[in-house]
């Protein structure tokens, strides 16, 4: 319960089950688990910035590796040691936290938590330096740690964190204003946190998707000499990414249901043989933006052909556009709101046609194949179905 507490970013509660834990493993006299407990304790404080709490448990650690000397407490031991070094923010102390670290990082792999932990806050301290120096060298380090990470987490199957590495490296790729490669990386993190069942953690990554995708079209008419280093890492929100994940708190937002606009289907040549307008206003949307609309939707299609994407993301006019291929069918859903429960939306309409009502889907196939639009009729049926999935959830 206290690290489902400390995901949450309520220290108070998590430290309150963190001590029962604590005591019940002091009278049981397991002294790898009360040297577990006791490096929770520390690294919660430590966020908090309770140092002085910190101190005080982590005496009780350096005695416990004194009396039980394993490789196992002594690893707690120094990260916990590196770790309040690194708290007290002088320059002196974070540049022995990170010689600490960076020793540890280059040893055999004990526990792939307390590495990926190790890897994580040597990068928050080149983040630091980089603010404080902007220095490129700090960033390429900053790769370095990342790709490592990446690797360690992949040969040990901890999908986790080899998600958590591909998102972080999304934000690289973002700084260095690589956004095809950035796009890349986070349906990369996103797509392996599904595939793994770690639903709030692909939530948080899309969430933080749908912000890169905003923020990437003020990015899009800059180059690195309109910008410096810091003003790109200060502008991704990158730091704010890291502390997260350092701090492994998954439970930062809730998902509302997002208000539909448009949606199209469109032939693989880009041809649309369906739409449907969800604005009570449809004056807002005249013929025109709708032409410029499908332009930019066949070009975007012409991409994914390419490279194979089954989903892609893009901003337009500030909303979020989800194209997700599904046989010979591409299907946009335009949307004001979140990109994770929009994918799920494109999901519920593609399987619950083809489930509910297969003649209309092999209808759909069939004009996809004549590059020509639905029938009035089949129009009109397909339109109520679609209603009808939006009104039962």
């Amino acid at each position: 319960m206290g690290s489902v507490y400390a995901q949450k970013g309520e220290y108070d509660l998590a430290l309150v089950y963190f001590y029962k834990t604590l005591e019940i493993m002091k009278q049981l006299k397991v002294k790898n688990s009360v040297a577990k407990t006791l490096y929770s304790i520390i690294s919660v404080s430590i966020y908090d910035n309770d140092l002085d709490n910190a101190q005080q448990y982590l005496k009780q650690l350096q005695e416990v590796n004194k009396e039980t000397p394993n490789k196992k407490i002594e690893l707690w031991t120094r990260v916990s040691e590196a770790l309040f070094l690194k708290s007290q923010k002088n320059e002196q102390d974070v540049e022995r936290a990170f010689n600490l670290l960076k020793q540890i990082a280059e040893e055999e792999i004990i526990i792939i938590g307390i590495y990926g932990d190790v890897l994580l806050n040597l990068c928050d301290i080149l983040l630091d330096q980089l603010r404080k120096k902007s220095k490129e060298e700090y960033l390429n380090e900053i790769r370095s740690y990342l790709n490592q990470l990446y690797e360690m987490a992949s040969k040990q199957d901890s999908f986790w964190l080899v998600a958590q590495a591909n998102w972080l490296l999304a934000y690289l790729a973002f700084i260095e204003l690589d956004m095809i490669k950035a796009q890349h990386m986070f349906t990369q993190a996103q797509q392996i946190a599904e595939e793994r069942g770690f639903k709030r953690l692909a939530m948080n990554i899309s969430n933080e998707f749908d912000k890169m995708i905003k923020k990437s079209s003020d990015f899009k008419s800059l180059t690195k000499k309109d910008l410096s280093l810091v003003d790109r890492v200060e502008r991704s929100g990158f730091e704010a990414v890291i502390k997260k994940i350092k701090q492994n708190i998954v439970y930062d937002e809730d998902l509302s249901a997002e208000k539909p606009v448009m949606l199209f289907i469109f032939n693989p040549k880009g041809i649309p043989i369906y739409h449907q307008i969800f604005l009570q206003e449809k004056s807002q949307l005249n013929d025109e933006i709708i032409n410029e609309f499908i332009l930019v939707i066949k070009n975007l299609i012409d991409e994914i052909s390419k490279d194979k994407k089954p989903i892609q993301r893009i901003l337009y006019r500030e909303l979020l556009v989800i194209l997700k291929s599904f046989d010979d069918l591409n299907f946009c859903y335009v949307f004001d709101g979140q990109s994770y429960v929009a994918i799920e939306r494109v999901e519920i309409i593609i399987s619950s046609i083809q489930k509910q009502s297969p003649v209309l889907w092999n209808k759909i196939l069939e004009q996809c194949k004549k590059g020509e639009p639905l029938d009035p009729l089949n129009e009109r049926d397909l339109m109520l179905f679609i209603n009808s999935l939006f009104t039962a959830n």
